[in-house]
């Protein structure tokens, strides 16, 4: 990915007008993915910089300015934080908890239950992305169990927020397994 120098202001107003171009054609919103890195102040202050967070309420305030736009941003060390700044971002710190809830694990039912008292109001819900951080995909991670797999689909589908659906888990796609990490997620 290209590293920007996001603490020169021309370079700013580059990427809020590429944002313009494409929200001037149609398109309805963004991802933006490691949110936590858009600026490094050094090597022990390379991740949620203050300055971050300010691009992206920046940017969510000249997308407020269009319709109907939607902003989501991947920061898995601080989903709400970033919710707050973009005003939606991916609830990290939820799937363990919607697997471990459909495989039969009581406390996680519990914790699942009570996720979005103090969530982010805003928060995108999802069970497996991209990121092997993330965890495998879900077929993968219930075994192939079709009861399991429904189970934690249909939790967070029906959890406040936004659903997201990484591309085939609509059809129970599992990660190829002759591969590993990020590429095992991405192929079948």
């Amino acid at each position: 990915m290209p590293d920007f120098n996001l603490l020169n202001p021309a370079v700013v107003t580059w990427h809020q007008d590429n944002l313009r171009f494409w929200m001037n054609r149609g398109v309805d919103g963004f991802r933006v993915d490691a949110v936590g890195n858009l600026v490094e102040n050094g090597a022990s202050a390379w991740e949620n910089q203050p300055q971050n967070y300010n691009l992206l309420r920046d940017a969510r305030q000249m997308m407020n300015g269009y319709a109907q736009r939607f902003l989501v941003c991947e920061g898995p060390s601080d989903p709400s934080g970033y919710t707050a700044a973009c005003g939606s971002a991916f609830a990290f710190n939820n799937t363990a908890n919607l697997i471990a809830a459909a495989k039969g694990d009581t406390n996680a039912v519990q914790r699942v239950a009570a996720y979005h008292q103090g969530a982010a109001s805003g928060i995108s819900t999802m069970l497996s992305n991209h990121d092997s951080f993330a965890g495998q995909r879900l077929y993968d991670q219930v075994n192939g169990n079709l009861a399991q797999y429904k189970l934690a689909a249909a939790t967070y589908l029906l959890q406040p927020g936004t659903p997201f659906i990484y591309y085939g888990e609509e059809i129970g796609q599992a990660g190829a397994s002759a591969l590993s990490g990020d590429a095992k997620l991405r192929t079948r």
